[in-house]
């Protein structure tokens, strides 16, 4: 008896993206945490422009952990808690 491989033909709705945001966090802080390792094997850059890419690859990646969080955070059962406090405080 062979499976099919082919996908179930129910739901193709994509994956909204606070669902994957920790997966994303997670990828943006390895590659921070490799920045180092990584400057230590090839060494220092050479040129200008080198150094502008290095930089700008860790700091694109903080950006993204943080912006990621934040994505998290906000389709998070704690923000909607800190939600219906505020306005519980805002009614009293």
């Amino acid at each position: 008896m062979m499976l099919s491989q082919l996908p179930d033909e129910g739901s193709s709705k994509p994956i909204p993206l606070w669902q994957i945001a920790p997966a994303i966090e997670f990828v943006c802080w390895v590659v921070v945490g490799l920045a180092p390792l990584l400057y230590v094997i090839i060494g220092a850059p050479v040129t200008s422009d080198q150094a502008v890419l290095q930089v700008s690859i860790v700091v694109l990646a903080v950006l993204g952990a943080i912006l990621m969080r934040v994505i998290g955070f906000r389709n998070s059962r704690g923000w909607k808690e800190l939600l219906v406090r505020l306005e519980e405080e805002e009614v009293t």
